[in-house]
């Protein structure tokens, strides 16, 4: 099983609300570059399969991550304490992936599982009080691994052209949940986490049920289950 993570928000009323801003205009140049990035990756992309891809397709490659692409600190604006997994930051996400920020104590935890088909950097952010006085160090999780793991076949799934034999052209319809799409078990086979590019890869991350089971064990706050999904 599959397990699609989402931010808390309860933590939000356990721990007060928290907001973390970028400190100065170096670390809003990082972002910008980041994004700058990106756009030309995505029009040469374009001009080197002269378009016969599809646009939508960019999202299905690895595009590692860089840590100048990410504030080197971040001031602690307003709340009490910081969960392990800050789902929102800035910089946290692209139009294709998903940066979590974790504690170290979850870091940690995250990496002993990383097993041999898995692909994740952290890059330090160092978290300042409003005094800017040190809070903590963060890591920006980037997890490089980009899966269409999506059955074609399952009912979720309209195929657009030609016929299905595995090769055809096909999109979602209707919601985009559990109930409706399966996941490839062999698309996902030895991965611990992952972004798909069909299911809202910037806004959530993938994690095998190993690695979420460990993370809950762990009393480690912050996130929730968003849904499960089966694979076959």
């Amino acid at each position: 099983m599959a397990v699609f993570l989402a931010g808390d928000s309860n933590i939000f009323t356990l721990s007060g609300w928290y907001n973390l801003e970028v400190l100065d205009p170096d670390g809003t140049a990082r972002i910008q570059a980041g994004q700058a990035y990106l756009e030309q990756a995505r029009k040469t992309w374009m001009i080197e399969t002269r378009g016969r891809e599809g646009l939508i397709n960019f999202g299905k490659f690895e595009k590692p991550w860089r840590a100048e692409f990410l504030p080197e600190k971040l001031i602690f604006k307003e709340g009490v304490a910081l969960p392990d997994w800050v789902q929102s930051f800035p910089g946290c996400n692209t139009k294709y992936a998903k940066f979590p920020l974790l504690s170290q104590s979850l870091k940690a935890l995250i990496d002993a599982h990383k097993g041999p088909m898995d692909s994740w950097q952290f890059f330090p952010i160092d978290i300042l009080n409003k005094d800017a006085t040190p809070y903590a160090t963060y890591y920006a999780w980037c997890i490089g691994r980009v899966r269409d793991a999506v059955d074609e076949t399952c009912e979720g799934v309209k195929p657009i052209g030609g016929p299905v034999d595995g090769q055809h052209v096909w999109n979602t319809v209707g919601l985009p949940v559990p109930e409706r799409l399966i996941l490839k078990k062999k698309a996902i086979e030895g991965l611990n986490a992952w972004t798909d590019f069909r299911l809202f890869a910037s806004k959530k991350v993938f994690v095998s049920d190993v690695l979420f089971e460990a993370m809950t064990v762990s009393g480690a706050k912050g996130f929730v289950p968003d849904s499960v999904w089966s694979e076959k």
